[in-house]
């Protein structure tokens, strides 16, 4: 089929749009899980939590470097050639790291995994668009981006329940035999999706000149990093309310989780209705005094839940104006731009274990809250001041 036909829309489509979300969920969850294996992992190495935070700086960073990269090298390979393959390597990935007996193997079992998601992440947000015609694309990006929404929903929090009742390497296992399964299921369904034009390095850098869309990247980055800082280690900032129990801990993911979905669903709408300078700009202020509170009075679990459920909400319905603001800075590398953004993302959750371990080392686990609050108060200033600059690209100023 060639890419200028429009593609016929049917059951299976969707099927073929659920398989490609599902494999977000997967890289999603095995991301965000060792959130809640933190202080699990730390005791069966016999090291720090510190040290096994690095392990998510080590997974997120391969993916932001390995990410763009994959997407210059291998644009001409088959999108179903390139998802399965990705869904293998992170089950290699994962295999090896539920098996690690120390934490330097557990580390390279996450490096290899990040790999496959490098692949399978750029891939299937690409893959989803050519699915449905141009009129439905931001359905299409919905469909497959709600993977990730699920992973801190129900994978981080069921992840977690899992190890607390049979120990850290039983969600692992699961995760890997899931994507196996997935792998298959995609090579057998998910054929014949269309190969978008391959552009070069210089047109991928292109957008990268514009200092608006730059200042939004960097709003990107400092938005994701502010969140991950509190939540990598929400074992650690909630242990009072928790008493170190993980199941109580998985109820407070859920709780995040659930607060999630609901931003994703209204933050569009709103976003719509009320411009993405603002939408952007309250929500994150709603986040800081969310996690100033947490720091203050989190220490009962029952605040915390509902603190929890806010700060979810905020969290990432925030991601929605961002996203909004870099698709209509110049809508002719609106693909290339929204490309930089996962980069961005993931180098947020690079630097956020260290960030975290910092706090914590000055001041115990009270002040990484207060550090996660202090990098969005600046990330709303960024982002505000991309609002002020001028640049002589094409598109929309508007947001």
């Amino acid at each position: 089929m060639s890419t200028t036909d429009e593609p016929p829309v049917t059951r299976a489509t969707y099927l073929k749009l659920a398989l490609l979300s599902a494999g977000l969920f997967l890289t999603g969850t095995n991301a965000f899980v060792i959130a809640g294996l933190l202080p699990t992992l730390a005791e069966a190495f016999d090291t720090t939590r510190a040290t096994v935070g690095y392990s998510i700086t080590v997974y997120a960073l391969v993916i932001a470097i390995a990410a763009p990269a994959a997407s210059i090298l291998l644009g001409h390979v088959s999108r179903t050639t390139l998802i399965v393959s990705g869904l293998s390597l992170m089950a290699i990935g994962i295999l090896i790291t539920a098996m690690a007996p120390t934490i330097e193997v557990f580390i390279v079992g996450r490096a290899i995994g990040a790999l496959g998601g490098a692949v399978l992440v750029p891939t299937s947000t690409a893959a989803g668009p050519a699915l449905l015609p141009p009129k439905r694309v931001a359905t299409a990006i919905a469909v497959v981006t709600l993977g990730f929404s699920l992973a801190t929903a129900v994978g981080a929090p069921a992840g977690t329940a899992l190890a607390a009742a049979y120990g850290w390497r039983t969600p692992l296992f699961v995760i890997a035999i899931l994507a196996v399964l997935l792998a298959v299921t995609v090579a057998l369904v998910v054929r014949h999706v269309p190969i978008p034009p391959i552009a070069s390095v210089r047109q991928r850098l292109r957008p990268l000149r514009d200092a608006r869309v730059s200042l939004g990247l960097v709003s990107t980055l400092l938005l994701i990093l502010g969140f991950n800082i509190v939540y990598l280690f929400s074992a650690s900032v909630t242990e009072e309310s928790t008493g170190g129990s993980g199941g109580l801990l998985a109820l407070l993911l859920l709780a995040f989780g659930l607060g999630s979905v609901v931003g994703n669903v209204i933050a569009g709408p709103i976003t719509d209705r009320f411009s993405a300078r603002r939408t952007f700009t309250e929500l994150v202020i709603m986040q800081v005094v969310i996690l100033v509170l947490i720091a203050l009075i989190g220490g009962t679990f029952w605040i915390e839940v509902v603190l929890f459920v806010l700060w979810g909400a905020t969290a990432l319905g925030a991601t929605i104006p961002i996203q909004h603001r870099l698709a209509t800075i110049d809508r002719a590398t609106t693909g290339l731009t929204l490309s930089w953004f996962t980069s961005a993302q993931y180098l947020g959750i690079a630097i956020a274990p260290v960030v975290a371990t910092t706090a914590a080392g000055l001041a115990g686990a009270s002040l990484i809250p207060i550090a996660g609050a202090v990098v969005l108060a600046v990330c709303i200033v960024t982002f505000r001041l991309g609002f002020a600059r001028k640049s002589g690209a094409r598109g929309s100023n508007a947001g």
